[in-house]
């Protein structure tokens, strides 16, 4: 029997109670992954205990906000107790609405860097002590391709996820080489908000974004997750610093 990747591992996730989050707790406890699971959705105290059912393995659930420190320092520092370490923090949680710019006042713009960015930097500010004094970890961040190419509507979020991408990269020159710290970069994801807004846009709409999708259609979370899971493993050991693309191709142009 192969040796599972995350056997005997701690992995705290983000935004787990739906989407890529999901599938990324779900992904890493069939790796034989111990879970703490970080939602500001209280259903995400159901969706720990529904995976330590099925997977047979430890889950334990943080209900808070990213843009709380006490929340966040709270949930890390009783993890931390839970399991004696973090071996991986995946940082998935985000916000992203859909307007133009000149629609947005400066108490939404501050509230999208806030979750993004702050909330993935206070996450990481939390986790990193304990992972320098074990001498190994694991960090990974989500970008988008918005933080790469112009996208009408999420102007204020693909700053916020260039900022994320900026923010890791340094943060992996300071952390090596006990800390990799790696980016994960989703194009569009057949996420329950994603979903609802092609839907909103009539089929025709729909199969016109996708001719700009060489892969032909939108990711997948589980998509994503993988993606995820091969950065935070062994198998990426000298891998630091990185953006991975999971977007079929749409930056190819």
């Amino acid at each position: 029997m192969s040796q599972l990747m995350f056997d005997g591992k701690t992995v705290f996730v983000t935004g787990a109670a739906s989407g890529i989050g999901l599938a990324a707790a779900r992904r890493f406890a069939q790796e034989g992954a111990d879970l703490a699971l970080f939602d500001v959705n209280p259903a995400i105290h159901d969706v720990a205990q529904r995976i330590g059912r099925e997977f047979g393995h430890r889950a334990i659930a943080f209900a808070g906000d990213l843009r709380s420190r006490g929340d966040v320092e709270r949930a890390v520092a009783e993890a931390i107790a839970h399991y004696g370490a973090i071996d991986v923090m995946a940082n998935i949680a985000a916000i992203f609405p859909v307007r133009r710019f000149e629609d947005f006042d400066e108490a939404a713009i501050a509230d999208i860097f806030d979750v993004n960015v702050h909330g993935t930097m206070r996450m990481c500010r939390a986790a990193i002590p304990q992972m320098k004094e074990q001498g190994r970890g694991v960090i990974v961040n989500i970008a988008s391709g918005s933080a790469f190419l112009p996208i009408e509507g999420l102007t204020a979020y693909g700053a916020s996820k260039a900022a994320v991408v900026a923010f890791s990269r340094s943060l992996a020159l300071e952390l090596a080489p006990q800390i990799r710290v790696n980016i994960v970069s989703p194009g569009t994801t057949a996420s329950p908000p994603v979903k609802q807004a092609m839907e909103a846009r009539g089929e025709e709409a729909f199969a016109q974004f996708l001719t700009h999708i060489p892969m032909g259609r939108l990711a997948e979370p589980d998509d994503i997750a993988e993606a995820i899971l091969f950065v935070a493993s062994d198998r990426a050991g000298h891998i630091t610093g990185t953006t991975l693309p999971v977007n079929g191709g749409s930056l190819m142009r």
